[in-house]
């Protein structure tokens, strides 16, 4: 997933210098181990949603880096350069498999014109996305679900229904 998260990035920076527009934020919240989150962070990911199990293991471990050097962009797009070390996830995307055309995240597509029909048609066609889009969605409804439980035990045990 990274690559693709990098494409998107280098995508939005890119039309930010051309353009002077604001692009829309990235907002990850799909991490399957902590390496991923502070990946996420050092790609320039304005906003990561992190599990309350993410975070605990985040906050017992020793913190081993180096002091930080640079100071916060004042734009997220304006000075955005992909990390050295990550700069070859730009020529890859392994998620397409054997059929990708080279070609980096485009935004020559209105995903969300006609009640988003062509985003839909694309999650689609993408089993991964379809997958994880499906994943994300299930993982929500449960917290949902979970936090209404918790709430209706708190107003029954007040006495407020």
């Amino acid at each position: 997933m990274s690559a693709r998260i990098i494409h998107i990035l280098e995508t939005y920076a890119r039309a930010y210098k051309d353009t002077g527009k604001e692009q829309p934020i990235m907002v990850i919240a799909s991490h399957f181990n902590n390496a991923e989150i502070l990946a996420m962070a050092e790609i320039g990911c304005q906003h990561i949603t992190i599990r309350s199990h993410n975070l605990k293991e985040l906050m017992e471990t020793p913190d081993a880096l180096p002091a930080v050097a640079t100071t916060k962009p004042k734009h997220p797009y304006a000075e955005l350069a992909t990390p050295e070390r990550l700069k070859v996830l730009s020529t890859l995307d392994p998620l397409s498999g054997s059929n990708w055309d080279g070609n980096k995240a485009s935004m020559e597509t209105d995903y969300i014109s006609d009640g988003g029909a062509k985003l839909d048609q694309y999650i689609k066609q993408d089993a991964l996305v379809s997958k994880r889009l499906q994943d994300a969605i299930d993982l929500f409804l449960d917290a949902e679900n979970k936090i209404k439980v918790a709430i209706e035990k708190k107003i029954a045990e007040k006495g407020l229904n």
